[in-house]
């Protein structure tokens, strides 16, 4: 009997760490940080006023109107990350909740970024 109880935490403890290491592993795609393919491109819009907006490569973003007032939340939210694999960008804020960006699609004219208050469709700016 004493053996079977033995078994049977070895059993479970193995259990036990397959899910945290599972858990892990999840954790850790979610918070990927691959190259954002349009880093280091500016784009704007028409929304009223011209809006810019460029994701660096050194993980910062700047999202304002020609007025000079950042757009949503872009003066607290400044760095950034990528997951190629959901294809989301994840804007990190400062105080709030981390905002998350879908790249629906570019090429070297548009830009499609799917907002939480809808889609956005951007020019490439030309570059000097």
């Amino acid at each position: 009997m004493k053996k079977l109880q033995q078994i049977m935490i070895i059993i479970t403890a193995v259990f036990i760490l397959t899910a945290c290491n599972n858990q892990k592993e999840i954790i850790n795609e979610e918070n990927r940080n691959d190259k954002l393919p349009i880093a280091g491109m500016g784009w704007s819009r028409e929304a009223g006023d011209t809006e810019t907006l460029v994701f660096n490569e050194d993980g910062h973003f700047t999202y304002h109107c020609s007025c000079g007032n950042p757009v949503d939340n872009a003066d607290i939210c400044e760095t950034y990350t990528y997951n190629k694999k959901t294809k989301t960008i994840t804007l990190k804020c400062d105080g709030i909740e981390d905002e998350k960006i879908k790249l629906v699609s570019y090429d070297n004219k548009k830009l499609v970024l799917e907002f939480d208050n809808g889609t956005r469709e951007f020019d490439r700016i030309a570059e000097e």
